[in-house]
C-alpha cells in the first residue's frame, strides 16, 4: 500500500513537474511577446486548484489551474483559437494579431523549455559534486589503444599534448574528442623517477542504441578504466595454486614477497618465471561466532604457500573474481556453446581476461569474426573457436513486448571492484558546463536517433512505453533515489521536448508547420484544413497510445 502510494506519489511529481516546464516556457514568451494568458493550467479533468492572478486593464486576469489528471496541461491564449472572436479593444494581445516569428517563438518555447531542462538539471548535479576521480589508470584493456602505446595500471596521467589533466572527466572529454588523432599522454609511473611520454591513438566509436542503430558523432576511446579488480581470486581446481591450498574467494596479498593491491599485478608476477615455483601470501575469510556484529562474524585468517611451477595454465589457475560468469541467458550465443555460471573466463584471442567488458567489446568490434575464447570449468580448461558472436535477443528473455538487444548473452558479476580514492575538485564550474553538454547531448541524440528509427522502421513499436510503463519506471525512484528520478526526468523532459516538435497538427510541432506554411504563402492555413488536419494529428497521437499501453500490459504478461 505504502510502496503504490509513494509510486503514485512520484509519478505525479514527476510528470507534473515535465508539464509544469513545458506549458512555462509558453506562458513566459506569451507574455513576453505582449500576448494575454487566459489559463495557464497543469493537469487535466475536475479542478482540483484555481487562482486569479491580478487585474490588469480591461482583459480578464489570468486564472492558474491544477487538474486532477496529471497527463497534460494547457497555456489557453486570447485568440489563439481562429474561430474565437476577440473585441477590438483587445487584438492587440491576442495570439493571431501577432507576428508569424512571435508567434512561432510562443509556440515552440515549451519543447525549447524542455530540453533547455536536462541541461540545467546536470549543471546543478555538476556544481554539487565537490569531489572526483584523479586521472590514474586501474585497468589497461589488452586489446586496446592504451595498451599498445605502454600505458600500464598505476600510472598517474598529467598532461595530454601538454594540457594538463588532473581529473578522469578532463581525460575523457580529450580523448572523446579526438578519434583516430595522434595524443601525447604524459604519465607518472610509480617505481620511475621521471614522467613517461607515450603517444596514444584513440579508436573512433559510435554509439550503438539498438542492433543496427548507432547515433551521435564518433567517440575516442583508448581502452582505460580507473576501476581496477582487487586480487580476489577464482581457483582452478587441480591447477598449482589449488595443489598449494588456494581456493575461489581467497584475497592474495603477495608474491614473491611483494605486496599486491590489485589483481593485474598478482597475475604479472605469477606469469614470470612460470618454470620456478613461487612464493603466495593470501587472505581467507573464516566465519567465527565469537566475534561481535561489528566484524561481521568473519576473520581474516593468513596463509601462505610455494605455488608450484605451470606453463601451459593462465596465472598458475588464478583467475580475476571480475572475470567469473555470473549467468548465461538462455537462446543467446553464449548459452548455444556451451557457457555456464560459474565457468571462469581466462582470454579471448590470447589476450587475457582484466575486466569482462574490455574482451566482450573485442567481440562485439567483430561479431561474425572468428573468435577463440578461453575458460575454465571445474578446474578444467577449455576453449572455443566460434564465430556469430552476438545476436538479437529479448533483454531478460521476458518475450512478448519486450526490447530487442544485442547481446552474447554472459553476465559477469564483477566483485572485489575497486577505484582510486576521490580528490577535491578544484575546477568545479569548468566539471558542471562540460557535464552537463556532455550528458545531456548523448541523452538527446540518443532519444532522436530512437525517434528516427521509429519512424523509419529501424525501431519495432515495442519499443514504446505508455503511462502505465513510465509509472513502473517511476516506482523504482524509492529504492534508486533522488539521483534515479532526475534521470527519467532528463530521458522523459527529452522526449516530450523532440516528440512536441514532430510536425503531427495536434502537437506544437504541427502549430510551427502551420506557422511556416503561413509565412511561406503569406495567409494563414484555412480553418477547415487545420480542423482536419487536428482530427488526423489526434487519431496518431491516440494510435501510439494505444500501443504504448499495450507493450505496458504484455511485457509483464510475456
Amino acid at each position: 500500500m505504502v510502496s503504490a502510494l509513494l509510486t503514485a506519489l512520484f509519478t505525479i511529481l514527476l510528470l507534473g513537474g515535465l508539464i509544469f516546464f513545458h506549458e512555462l516556457g509558453h506562458y513566459v514568451l506569451a507574455r513576453r511577446m505582449g500576448v494575454h494568458v487566459v489559463t495557464f493550467s497543469i493537469g487535466f479533468g475536475p479542478t482540483l486548484f484555481r487562482i486569479r492572478g491580478k487585474q490588469k486593464g480591461a482583459l480578464e486576469p489570468t486564472e492558474y489551474v491544477i487538474g486532477a489528471l496529471p497527463l497534460g496541461g494547457f497555456v489557453r491564449m486570447l485568440g489563439a483559437d481562429p474561430s474565437e472572436p476577440v473585441p477590438d479593444a483587445w487584438r492587440e494581445a491576442s495570439f493571431q494579431s501577432k507576428a508569424v516569428w512571435k508567434r512561432f517563438l510562443i509556440v515552440a518555447a515549451g519543447p525549447a523549455f524542455n530540453l533547455l531542462l536536462p541541461y540545467i538539471i546536470y549543471l546543478i548535479a555538476g556544481l554539487m559534486a565537490g569531489q572526483q576521480v584523479p586521472a590514474w589508470v586501474g585497468t589497461v584493456d589488452p586489446t586496446g589503444a592504451a595498451a599498445e602505446a605502454g600505458l600500464a595500471p598505476g600510472d598517474r596521467i598529467v598532461a595530454v599534448d601538454g594540457e594538463a589533466i588532473d581529473y578522469w572527466w578532463e581525460l575523457e572529454k580529450v580523448v572523446a574528442d579526438a578519434p583516430a588523432q595522434a595524443l601525447s599522454v604524459t604519465v607518472e609511473r610509480p617505481g620511475q623517477a621521471a614522467p613517461v611520454t607515450v603517444e596514444v591513438v584513440p579508436e573512433g566509436r559510435r554509439r550503438e542504441l539498438l542492433p543496427g542503430l548507432s547515433f551521435g558523432d564518433e567517440r575516442g576511446r583508448i581502452g582505460v578504466m580507473p576501476a581496477y579488480a582487487r586480487p580476489f581470486v577464482v581457483v582452478a581446481e587441480g591447477s598449482p595454486a589449488w595443489q598449494a591450498g588456494l581456493r575461489t574467494g581467497d584475497r592474495v596479498t603477495a608474491v614473491g614477497g611483494q605486496p599486491v593491491e590489485r589483481f593485474d599485478q598478482a597475475a604479472s608476477r605469477l606469469s614470470e618465471n612460470r618454470e620456478t615455483p613461487v612464493s603466495v601470501a593470501w587472505e581467507r575469510a573464516v566465519f567465527d561466532p565469537a566475534l561481535g556484529i561489528e566484524q561481521g562474524f568473519v576473520r581474516l585468517e593468513p596463509h601462505q604457500a610455494e605455488v608450484p611451477a605451470a606453463t601451459a595454465v593462465p596465472n598458475r589457475g588464478l583467475g580475476t573474481s571480475a572475470c567469473a560468469i555470473a549467468s548465461v541467458q538462455e537462446g543467446t550465443p553464449a548459452a548455444t556453446m556451451g557457457l555456464a555460471a560459474g565457468d571462469q573466463l581466462w582470454s579471448v584471442d590470447g589476450f587475457p581476461c582484466v575486466r569482462w567488458p574490455f574482451l566482450m567489446q573485442r567481440l562485439a568490434n567483430t561479431p561474425e569474426a572468428e573468435h577463440t575464447l578461453v575458460f575454465s570449468r571445474e578446474g578444467e580448461m577449455r576453449q572455443i573457436t566460434h564465430s556469430g558472436w552476438l545476436a538479437e535477443v529479448p533483454a531478460g528473455g521476458e518475450g512478448r513486448g519486450d526490447r530487442i538487444v544485442r547481446t552474447f548473452g554472459v553476465a559477469v558479476d564483477e566483485y572485489g571492484l575497486d577505484g582510486p580514492d576521490l580528490v577535491p575538485d578544484e575546477h568545479r564550474v569548468a566539471f558542471a558546463l562540460s557535464h552537463s553538454v556532455r550528458k545531456t547531448n548523448e541523452a538527446m541524440s540518443a532519444v532522436l536517433a530512437a525517434i528516427v528509427g521509429l519512424i523509419r522502421g529501424k525501431v519495432p513499436t515495442t519499443e514504446l512505453s505508455g503511462p502505465i510503463g513510465i509509472a513502473q519506471l517511476v516506482s523504482r525512484t524509492a529504492e534508486e533515489g533522488a539521483g534515479y528520478f532526475f534521470f527519467l526526468m532528463v530521458w522523459l523532459s527529452i522526449n516530450l521536448g523532440l516528440i512536441n516538435l514532430l510536425p503531427i497538427p495536434i502537437l506544437d510541432g504541427g502549430q510551427i508547420l502551420f506557422l511556416g506554411l503561413e509565412a511561406v504563402r503569406r495567409r494563414p492555413v484555412s480553418l477547415q484544413t487545420r480542423q482536419i488536419a487536428t482530427y488526423i494529428g489526434l487519431a496518431i497521437i491516440i494510435l501510439l497510445f494505444v500501443i504504448g499501453v499495450k507493450n505496458d500490459i504484455q511485457r509483464p504478461l510475456g
